[in-house]
């Protein structure tokens, strides 16, 4: 898919810096396009404006001026200042990551999600001498219990404009000295356990552009990100979250990619807001969550999207075989697993029925499936699962091309021989069916904590029946001491709350024929949110703990607790998210 007519990314695989690349590109080719966005976000016809390497630079030198403008050059130490950045979610995000390297800061996203004590605590284990922020996002909050320098960085249009040049800010270190430079802090999901940060140096990007080096396994393609250059790839995702800094940079900046990330300057409202960018963007390749690919299968026109689309990866989720069959039908469709902490390991182009699995090359990436007899799941066919947690390990091999064992630091160097450290990325497995494949093609289950469910064993029945539903979206089953168990429902896209009255009748009477009196779920214990009100990552994860908290208010009614009440630090950070913020589908319910 690389287009062999235009020039390739500059430097030495492996060896390549972010700023340095960019200003290169800048120089050599400066009418490059590095995104593509909207002229109007309100009326897609318009078109879609193409923003060049040429602003792209020079955006991002003004942003490292006005950093040291603010807060001063460098520490003269070579020590590397960390900060944290509040902002409306668009492209600037990802100029802030190389204008904060080149101003000698390390810069941390906290998600606008967060709960004000989450904020604090991130800014705390960080360290974080100042806060910087776009126009109309609060935190006054944060100020408030943490005093530190604030500055408020310059519109995005501001940024762009070529008419007003920036003096050069050249990056200056080399590879061998930045290799394990910080340059920016995300934060996980919260899917396996509390938020907390990571960190990413520039020899962790170095891990997914040898990715690209790696020799074809059994006669099987790598699955790569660097699509070519001019490839228009579509990545609508929050610009704070980790997958979107990470996946944002290999794309353009490792592959050439032309970055179309969404609105300018507003997030994505809604599944029919994502078919329009699909539409009128022309991209063709591009990063979805499997959510909203079930969301578009769905549609009466669905077809007219899917379509437009060469090739779609999808990660850490489970695509239903409706959705699949509809997708795969005129688009190649790929599982590609990764997380906060590991990025994304070595992985192979699965065989186009293979949607489901993900194709793991196990050898480059330290990848071992570790037995879980301790843990059960059944198929549609009532089989009981095999069940694998994935571990990653850190070998001489695996090091080169995993991110998780590079983000750690320096001295975090594998052993010659085993035993080889371990990372348990906590998610379950089971492998394929065909003996031939079983070794390297895998299908995602679960996380560990969800098949251990609050209610007990009998709430994965639920969970799975409700999930089975068409006018389910998603289910969450509660369990509370001394009390019968509830359940949380998310509905599916134009499902109403009245066109969901039989739902209780239909799939929770049935199952709890089948489990324990204690076990039941009560037709007065269950509780629907409209479509898009759960939590999710961007991945598509949906936040177990974080929706709990979300409707914690709806959950103690449920039990007879009085509401509890709405604390300060529940004030939206900017405008947009008090209704929907993205296609996270981090959806805040109305009033």
């Amino acid at each position: 898919m690389a287009n062999g007519t235009q020039p390739s990314v500059p430097g030495e695989v492996g060896r390549r810096l972010l700023p340095v690349i960019i200003d290169e590109v800048a120089r050599q080719d400066p009418d490059r396009a590095w995104a593509s966005l909207p002229i109007d976000d309100y009326d897609l016809e318009q078109g879609f404006e193409d923003i060049s390497y040429a602003a792209f630079a020079n955006g991002i030198n003004k942003l490292a001026h006005c950093i040291t403008k603010a807060l001063g050059a460098a520490p003269p130490d070579g020590g590397i200042e960390p900060i944290v950045y509040l902002g409306v979610p668009d492209i600037r995000y990802y100029m802030l990551i190389p204008a904060a390297a080149k101003a000698g800061r390390k810069v941390l996203f906290s998600s606008h999600l967060n709960s004000l004590e989450l904020h604090l605590a991130l800014i705390k284990q960080c360290a974080c001498k100042a806060m910087l922020l776009s126009r109309g996002v609060y935190a006054g909050d944060i100020l408030e219990e943490l005093p530190m320098p604030t500055v408020e960085i310059p519109e995005l249009d501001d940024l762009l404009d070529l008419a007003v040049k920036a003096e050069p800010f050249p990056y200056t270190k080399s590879y061998d000295e930045a290799e394990l430079d910080p340059f920016v802090i995300c934060q996980t999901s919260g899917t396996t356990g509390a938020p907390r940060p990571i960190t990413f140096r520039h020899s962790t990007m170095s891990t997914l552009d040898m990715q690209t080096e790696l020799p074809d396994v059994e006669g099987r393609k790598h699955m790569v990100w660097q699509r070519g250059v001019g490839t228009r790839f579509l990545m609508v995702a929050s610009p704070f979250h980790a997958i979107a800094c990470i996946l944002a940079m290999t794309v353009y900046a490792f592959g050439g990619c032309i970055l179309v990330p969404g609105f300018r300057n507003r997030p994505v409202e809604g599944i029919n807001e994502m078919c329009d960018i699909i539409k009128y963007s022309n991209a063709k390749v591009g990063f979805m969550p499997s959510f909203l690919m079930e969301l578009i299968a769905r549609r009466d026109d669905a077809e007219d999207y899917i379509k437009q689309m060469d090739t779609v990866v999808y990660g850490n989720g489970i695509l239903s075989d409706f959705a699949g069959d509809m997708w795969s039908k005129t688009t190649r469709i790929f599982d590609v697993w990764g997380s906060a902490e590991v990025c994304t390991p070595p992985q192979l182009e699965s065989d186009p029925e293979d949607y489901q699995y993900c194709y793991f090359d196990v050898e480059a990436g330290g990848c071992v499936f570790k037995e879980r007899d301790d843990l059960e799941y059944f198929g549609d066919d009532g089989a009981r699962l095999e069940l694998y947690e994935l571990v990653m390990t850190l070998t001489p091999q695996s090091q080169r091309y995993i991110g998780y064992w590079e983000s750690l630091g320096e001295g975090t160097k594998a052993p010659p021989a085993p035993p080889y450290p371990e990372y348990p990325t906590k998610e379950v497995w089971t492998p394929h069916p065909d003996p031939a494949k079983a070794a390297y093609a895998w299908r995602f289950v679960s996380r560990v904590q969800d098949l251990v469910a609050d209610a007990g064993e009998f709430a994965l029945a639920f969970e799975k029946a409700l999930g089975k539903h068409g006018m389910v979206q998603h289910a969450i089953v509660l369990g509370e001491v001394d009390a019968t168990p509830a359940v949380l429902i998310e509905l599916a896209d134009g499902v109403t709350r009245f066109d969901a009255i039989g739902l209780w009748r239909e799939a929770i009477a049935p199952t709890n024929a089948d489990v324990p009196e204690g076990s039941r779920v009560a037709e007065n214990h269950v509780i629907l949110i409209e479509s898009g009100g759960f939590v999710r990552s961007s991945e598509g994860h949906m936040l177990r703990t974080q929706t709990q908290q979300k409707y914690q208010a709806k959950i103690d009614r449920v039990y007879g607790r009085a509401a509890s009440e709405i604390s300060a630090s529940m004030r939206p950070r900017y405008q947009s998210i008090i209704e929907t913020v993205e296609v996270s589908r981090v959806v805040e319910e109305q009033a």
